[in-house]
């Protein structure tokens, strides 16, 4: 949520997205002239408008898939290292999780991995690619204390 009280948007939407928690759509704003997220149960009001259809092609970070490689945390002994490896079927004590770009911030909240803010002790994965992933969230213009 970007502001205080509620604004009126003209949007092109491609694609409907769940996140595992709400249903947003994916859609080209007007306003900002980018394409961007729009958490559905927020939208009070639709109507239907003679606006320009975008083309799906062109929203880059929905079209760019990003890979975030997981491996256990790296405080955890032997043991709880082999357990978090078998309960996310990892190769190699590795998961690799491919998304859209434009989803990767949704994914990582959803997961225990260790961040600056994170009680280690609830964390049970690291992000192997952490730099990588940082850059990637940097470039969408977002924040994530990884």
């Amino acid at each position: 949520m970007t502001r205080d009280t509620p604004s009126t948007r003209l949007i092109a939407p491609h694609t409907f997205v769940f996140d595992g928690r709400r249903w947003h759509i994916r859609s080209y704003c007007y306003e900002h002239k980018d394409f961007r997220d729009f958490v559905i149960d927020r939208i009070t009001e639709c109507k239907h408008t003679d606006i320009q259809r975008t083309n799906p092609d062109e929203d880059t970070a929905w079209n760019q898939v990003v890979t975030v490689i997981l491996r256990p945390a790296s405080r955890l002994s032997i043991a709880q290292k082999k357990a978090i490896a078998d309960e996310y079927a990892m190769q190699d004590d590795r998961l690799q999780l491919p998304t859209r770009k434009a989803l990767l911030l949704y994914l990582l909240k959803q997961l225990p991995i260790v961040t600056r803010d994170s009680s280690s002790k609830h964390s049970q994965l690291e992000i192997e690619n952490r730099d990588e992933i940082l850059s990637h969230i940097k470039a969408l213009g977002l924040d994530f204390n990884l």
